[in-house]
């Protein structure tokens, strides 16, 4: 186990923190699991080259959810300006 406090999240100490746990464990890395920040990023490309690199499910379904809502929220703008609009044209039909 390895535990370290680190003062920035700095993708320069970051790596720097990667490449002591690789040369302190006695285990194969075959992926990296984290919440996406550019910084991690980076670090990883740095310090472990052709390591795969993931997103937790976590984070990346709580992104997507907040470009849905973005989504949904702009959808209710338009219909609402729409709906508020005078119309030209008349829809007859059934209902």
């Amino acid at each position: 186990m390895l535990a370290k406090t680190l003062l920035s999240s700095r993708n320069e100490d970051l790596a720097a923190l990667l490449l002591e746990v690789k040369n302190t464990l006695d285990v194969e890395i075959d992926g990296v699991i984290s919440d996406g920040q550019q910084s991690i990023r980076k670090a990883v490309e740095v310090a472990l080259p052709g390591i795969a690199h993931g997103l937790c499910h976590f984070h990346y379904l709580k992104e997507a959810a907040k470009v849905i809502s973005r989504i949904l929220s702009q959808s209710k703008s338009i219909i609402l300006s729409l709906s508020s609009a005078p119309s030209k044209y008349c829809f007859l039909g059934e209902g």
